[in-house]
């Protein structure tokens, strides 16, 4: 039931121009009605990329630090930029659907 409630809702939703200022000013039109919310997402995705960037100064060294700063940036990446990055890409699509989201 949902599904189909969901086909309906994509159906209707106004498809842009088949044009790079169709899509562009569509995606403005999206942008301008959730920008605060999609914006505070956009800040949390880079806040929690930053330790990314850290890694290197937390484990200096040649061999032994880029090993350590390559299995910290694996763990950090699977362990929370996933659920982080896949959280944002499924409220951005919710956004172009126009579909309800809430950000908390």
């Amino acid at each position: 039931m949902e599904n189909n409630q969901n086909e309906e809702r994509f159906n209707q939703a106004q498809a842009p121009d088949a044009s790079v200022s169709g899509v562009f000013g569509h995606s403005w039109e999206i942008l301008k009605r959730k920008f605060p919310e999609l914006l505070l997402i956009v800040l949390v995705q880079i806040l929690f990329s930053m330790p990314f960037g850290f890694g290197s100064m937390f484990f200096p060294g040649h061999y032994m630090g880029s090993f350590t700063n390559g299995m910290f940036s694996f763990v950090y990446g699977i362990l929370v930029m996933m659920p982080v990055s896949y959280g944002s890409s499924w409220v951005f699509l919710k956004a172009v659907r126009g579909e309800p989201f809430r950000v908390g």
